[in-house]
């Protein structure tokens, strides 16, 4: 009993994690571009051998163009200032965790406390999703903001908890473009 009840308990601290809000965020950028000359932007297609779900890449797409267009950017197919290349990617993980003591005092490899014996060792598999997006400048395709956001995924999502998602990550990483001017 007393292992499935801290089965139970890791369960619901690993649901809990992947519920949250709590997202990986980084980002980089050329810090030789002034970013206030930008006024347009489009995006790359999707590639035809990319691993993307399309649905995803439109809901990305969508969200990148409402946060750049709250900071006062245009779309523009013609010449626009700012290229976008989007990648996704859900990566299936396991994470171990040894707990270090015997959960069944009656398992035949139970030893008293200090006599050696294999801790309770667990394994939970869960999936990562990663967004990537690649801002290039239009005239020379020189990279200028990747911003990258990663996360644990709830098991199952119906299509408004994925778009929740994709939102949140979306605006999670654009809270980081513009980068800060230089000082």
């Amino acid at each position: 009993m007393a292992a499935s009840l801290s089965r139970a308990a890791i369960l619901l601290v690993v649901v809990l994690a992947g519920c949250s809000s709590a997202l990986n965020v980084q980002y980089n950028y050329n810090q030789t571009v002034d970013f206030t000359s930008f006024r347009t932007f489009d995006f790359f297609p999707l590639p035809s051998r990319a691993k993307t779900n399309p649905i995803v890449f439109e809901r990305v797409k969508s969200g990148v163009t409402r946060e750049l267009t709250r900071r006062g950017l245009q779309t523009a197919s013609e010449n626009p200032d700012i290229l976008i290349a989007i990648h996704t990617d859900v990566t299936q993980k396991v994470d171990i965790a040894n707990w270090g003591y015997i959960s069944n005092p009656y398992d035949a490899s139970w030893r008293r406390y200090g006599s050696g014996g294999v801790g309770t060792v667990e394994a939970y598999e869960y999936a990562e999703g990663t967004l990537i997006l690649d801002f290039v400048r239009g005239g020379d395709k020189i990279a200028i903001w990747r911003g990258i956001v990663q996360g644990v995924l709830p098991k199952s999502m119906d299509p408004d908890t994925r778009n929740a998602i994709v939102d949140d990550a979306v605006e999670q990483v654009m809270e980081n473009y513009p980068p800060p001017p230089e000082e």
